[in-house]
């Protein structure tokens, strides 16, 4: 806030005091009078020509009576002294009479308006009932005015006088003036819109404060008189000023204010019920395009949503669950995207962030339709979760990733993007997912291809049609299998004991198989990991799934990947609680991909071009939520004969 300040009152800076600049009666030396002293005492030292240029300390015997003498009726700690406090404010209120509207002028208005009103009912012709209603323009109460100079400097001055908690506590307590009645006469009667603006800066500085949020939650009045402003006036640098002093008062309620002590608040009331106030809200996010007015709008609406109600056992998001709200929620992100790319930002502004956690509220309040609807016909918020996810997905290891609430930033994401699954158009987003599970196991972005060692087209189509003659064979099998559900339970345990002593025999030859086919893929195996190398024990012998009868090398990997999660669990740290949560919406969304994307043609193109591990992860996650859907993707991509280095991978994960 920038105000000038010509008076010979001492200047503040951002509403710093400085003792020695601020004092109007003590005599500076000047740089002549210093000189002069050198001169005439050239014995002196170099510490006392430095002490020359300052105010000599009081002498350290005076006592607590003598330094208050000294002090005067300065207020506490501060330059600012009660006279200037009270000379400032009869500044303002000797000149509010020419600003506020009195009771007289409400009065002729109103009569002036019903006599307007019958004479233009009389009137036939509209150009005279136009003309009749100009003419009365002039007289009317809510006419603007500019404010005077004097006025505003003494406005301003008490506005930076409030930063301090000293002159806070002060004006609190002056018996001369009730601030908090003075401020609301001033809100809802001045017609001064740099007036109002300047006072409401002034209860929000009281209100950072302790014993201002409490005074001021107590007084209805005011509360009204700011609570109207946000749908009663245009005045951008007034609006801005409303919503921080009300994100300030809802930030108290949510911190310091005990939830029982919140039922029957008069602020979370009027917040609950007031229709006009959700209206003005959503026409702001549509309309305005002042980025400090939908920067503070966010910020408010992020504490709004997130209030607990203890009356309703709800968030205040119930409140305000309407498609239009987050029609314009998601309006500001564009918005504010589209300025960070044409400036060339590295970094997303924080309103995006901000915009995430408005939106997913929605979801705790079990209203996911208005996001999962949202992108039915046109897709808006898709692209934006798009991009905030591969913005956090750039980072190179999982500490990286815990940084700065990324992973809650990133689960809240998530948590979105699974509502829009079905309307995906975006499958791009499966690269970001690929290396996001990556992270957390342990593993870093570096890839790379073998130098020297370029993969042949022979190779490759060598390798696939093995590959699909070992799949058919398998799912005949398998058919013929399920149509003998009856089959004998001793002689599928005999049979499983053949397959582990076909498995002991052909095991060193898997490790060097596996190598090979990974290295023919043109992908470098030194994929960095920190998997357990401990395994647990097999699936169980009643589990006869199609997709659990693999070999034990797949199951000992799966296995190694459910243990690093069983520590996870185990570990109580709030980092590991994070990393376990992120790890849990990797996986939902993993499978709901899976069983609702409309296009999965389309995300198997995008999972094509992840590494062979992210790949595997993949299908892992799927594979530990729906056991199923794993072998009925193994049919599918050989039935459609696409995609042969999915249908390689997985051949090697289930061989």
């Amino acid at each position: 806030m920038e105000s000038t300040n010509d008076s010979p009152l001492p200047q503040v800076a951002n509403g710093i005091s400085n003792s020695h600049e601020s004092s109007p009666h003590v005599q500076q030396r000047t740089s002549e009078n210093v000189l002069y002293e050198w001169k005439d005492s050239p014995a002196k030292s170099d510490s006392g020509a430095e002490e020359s240029l300052v105010n000599p300390p009081p002498p350290a015997e005076l006592g607590e009576e003598e330094c208050a003498l000294l002090r005067g009726d300065a207020i506490g700690s501060t330059a600012y002294t009660q006279r200037w406090v009270l000379n400032t404010l009869l500044v303002i209120t000797q000149a509010l009479p020419q600003y506020i509207v009195t009771d007289v002028e409400e009065g002729c208005h109103a009569k002036s308006e019903m006599q307007n009103d019958r004479e233009s009912e009389d009137m036939d012709s509209e150009n005279s009932s136009e003309k009749m209603k100009e003419s009365n323009v002039g007289d009317a109460p809510n006419t603007v005015l500019e404010l005077a100079e004097d006025v505003e400097n003494a406005a301003c001055q008490l506005w930076d006088m409030t930063v301090e908690p000293d002159v806070v506590h002060h004006l609190l307590n002056l018996g001369a003036v009730d601030i908090l009645q003075l401020a609301t006469d001033i809100i809802s009667l001045s017609r001064a819109p740099r007036l109002t603006e300047v006072v409401v800066g002034v209860v929000g500085n009281l209100c950072c404060q302790i014993e201002g949020c409490e005074k001021v939650v107590e007084h209805q009045a005011l509360l009204n008189a700011c609570l109207a402003l946000t749908h009663t006036t245009d005045d951008v640098p007034t609006l801005i000023e409303s919503f921080r002093f009300l994100r300030l008062l809802l930030w108290h309620l949510n911190n310091r204010v005990p939830e029982d002590s919140r039922i029957g608040c008069p602020l979370i009331l009027a917040l609950k019920g007031h229709e006009a106030i959700k209206v003005a809200l959503i026409f702001i996010l549509k309309n305005s395009l002042n980025d400090n007015l939908l920067s503070s709008l966010m910020e408010f609406l992020e504490i709004l949503v997130y209030l607990w109600l203890p009356d309703d056992q709800c968030y205040m998001a119930a409140h305000y669950a309407e498609s239009g709200l987050v029609e314009g929620v998601v309006e500001v992100m564009r918005h504010f995207l589209k300025q960070t790319e044409k400036k060339g930002g590295q970094e997303l502004p924080k309103e995006v962030h901000k915009g995430i956690l408005i939106l997913y509220s929605f979801m705790g309040i079990k209203a996911p339709h208005l996001i999962s609807s949202f992108d039915q016909y046109e897709s808006l918020l898709e692209p934006i979760l798009v991009c905030y996810i591969e913005h956090i997905a750039k980072a190179e290891t999982v500490e990286e990733l815990m940084e700065d609430e990324n992973a809650e930033r990133l689960t809240y994401a998530l948590g979105l993007s699974e509502l829009l699954v079905p309307t995906m158009r975006h499958p791009n987003i499966m690269l970001s997912i690929g290396r996001l599970l990556a992270l957390t196991h342990g593993a870093t972005h570096h890839y790379s291809t073998p130098k020297g060692k370029p993969l042949l087209e022979t190779q490759r189509s060598l390798l696939d049609r093995k590959t699909r003659r070992r799949l058919r064979r398998r799912s005949s099998r398998r058919r013929s299998r399920s149509s003998q559900e009856q089959m004998d339970v001793e002689s599928l345990d005999t049979e499983e004991v053949s397959n582990e002593g076909e498995e002991k025999r052909t095991g060193e030859r898997f490790s060097f198989s596996e190598r090979q086919n990974a290295y023919s893929l043109g992908l470098d195996i030194s994929y960095s990991s920190s998997l357990p190398s401990e395994s647990i024990s097999n699936v169980r012998s009643e589990s006869r799934e199609p997709v659990a009868r693999s070999m034990s090398h797949e199951d000992t990997v799966a296995d190694r990947t459910d243990a690093t999660l069983t520590s996870i669990e185990k570990d109580d740290s709030s980092e590991n609680t994070k990393l376990n949560s992120l790890v849990e919406s990797l996986n939902d969304y993993c499978v709901r991909v899976v069983k609702y994307a409309n296009d999965l043609s389309a995300v198997f193109s995008a999972l094509n071009e992840c590494h062979v591990h992210e790949v595997q992860l993949f299908f892992r996650a799927v594979r530990s939520r729906e056991p199923k859907l794993v072998g009925d993707l193994q049919e599918k991509l050989l039935d459609t004969g696409s995609h042969n280095r999915l249908v390689t991978i997985l051949a090697d994960m289930y061989t």
